[in-house]
């Protein structure tokens, strides 16, 4: 009796395990510029979020074209143009990370000349992160 070497596509499927995409990774600590422990699940996915926007889409080789937003033009912009096309773009960025299913509750508050800050909720299959912060300012590029 001969042995089979490749599975068929059934016995392929049986054997075939699916998991949900892991959050487990490194804690950042953006205000030392470090990295200290580990994160998982909500805490990890507010990280997550702030390094998509602090990722310029199409800049850097290592990561995907889907990965990042396209933040840069929006430095010195006026704001009505900002607040139009903000939550579009973030969208756009965070859907690419099949952990996220959505983005809402955009607010817009301008706490200095060079700063506009943006919050935000987002929706992931851990559960919601709310009031996610980010500075549109000089930093960007």
């Amino acid at each position: 009796m001969a042995t089979r070497m490749i599975p068929t596509d059934t016995e392929f499927l049986a054997e075939a395990r699916f998991e949900e995409p892991s959050s487990f990774t490194f804690a950042v600590d953006f205000a030392n510029k470090r990295i200290k422990g580990y994160t998982d699940e909500k805490d990890a996915m507010r990280q997550a979020v702030i390094l998509i926007f602090f990722t310029q889409r199409y800049r850097w080789e290592i990561f995907s074209r889907e990965y990042g937003a396209e933040t840069k033009d929006l430095y010195g912009a006026p704001i009505s143009f900002v607040t139009r096309v903000f939550e579009r773009r973030m969208k756009d960025a965070l859907l690419a990370d099949g952990r996220i299913t959505g983005a809402s509750n955009f607010r817009f508050t301008k706490p200095s000349r060079n700063t506009l800050t943006v919050t935000f909720d987002v929706t992931t299959i851990f559960g919601d992160v709310n009031d996610v912060e980010v500075n549109i300012d000089e930093n960007l590029s």
